[in-house]
């Protein structure tokens, strides 16, 4: 796992408060330099340059950006930490999504509202349609975890191809922190065939990792969301790693209305990878 760069948009809410020490405590164990950007949301036909914008209104946005900056630097734990502000107007994923590819974003981490009464979409849509178009990892901090362990780490499979490369990058993620890390899998049935690729992606991750232990886990549930929500009843999880490719369960969701599982996906740091994650 190699994080040079982590992205961290903030709206000064309380939830971007609530997700910054977790920005820190990865930028401290790895070295890397933090971009905190802020998009000030204007229509599309503005032109996306924060100069454009009235003066009382951007240079709020960038003396609130540097009140952030200044705090970190001023916290005797984190004044190596290389810290950058960026200040965008424009649509608010757009943004975000154009800012991790522009500057070279190895992580983008974000502050997340939980579930909201009226629609039930985990996350909020902000970070939902970041997840779901990013092309670097996202972190997604819940508005009620405070724990900075990432301490037990689970990592879902669906024994895809891209897995592999996505489980080696979570293996880092378990170093870096000392965690332990389980795998999950979710099946409909306990069969043969079940039987088979369980062992087998067992055992293939068993011969390739030899110096980090992994706990394998199979739970039988005919809905994959609600089988992993059941895992997180049963076990401590203090990440929980999904894999996102274009057609699977991450957008059901992030966007659907669930019950039983939003209640236990909203309080778990969620970590989403691209498939096919080099």
């Amino acid at each position: 796992m190699d994080i040079k760069h982590i992205l961290f948009p903030t709206d000064f809410s309380e939830n971007a408060e609530n997700a910054l020490p977790f920005v820190l405590e990865v930028a401290k164990r790895t070295g890397a330099k933090i971009t905190l950007l802020h998009v000030i949301e204007t229509p599309s036909y503005v032109t996306h340059d924060a100069d454009s914008l009235p003066k009382t209104h951007s240079q709020k946005a960038k003396n609130m950006l540097a009140d952030v900056a200044e705090r970190i630097g001023s916290d005797d734990q984190h004044t190596e930490l290389q810290i950058e502000t960026m200040l965008h107007n424009g649509t608010v994923v757009t943004e975000i999504l154009d800012a991790s590819k522009e500057t070279d974003i190895d992580l983008v981490v974000m502050g997340t509202k939980g579930k909201t009464q009226m629609d039930r979409i985990l996350f909020g849509s902000i970070a939902a349609h970041v997840i779901l178009g990013s092309q670097v990892p996202v972190l997604a901090v819940p508005e009620n975890c405070h724990t900075l362990t990432f301490d037990p780490i689970t990592f879902a499979t669906d024994y895809r191809a891209g897995d592999w490369q996505a489980l080696k990058h979570t293996i880092g993620w378990a170093r870096m922190f000392n965690s332990d890390l389980n795998v999950l899998h979710v099946s409909a049935a306990r069969d043969l065939q079940t039987d088979i690729k369980f062992r087998g992606f067992r055992d293939l991750v068993q011969e390739k990792v030899n110096n980090h232990p992994i706990q394998f886990d199979l739970v039988i549930q005919k809905q994959f969301l609600s089988g992993v929500a059941d895992y997180l009843t049963e076990h401590p999880v203090g990440m929980l790693v999904l894999v996102r490719y274009k057609k699977n369960r991450i957008e059901a969701l992030l966007q659907k209305n669930h019950t039983k599982e939003l209640s236990y996906y909203s309080k778990v740091p969620l970590l989403v990878l691209p498939g096919e994650l080099d």
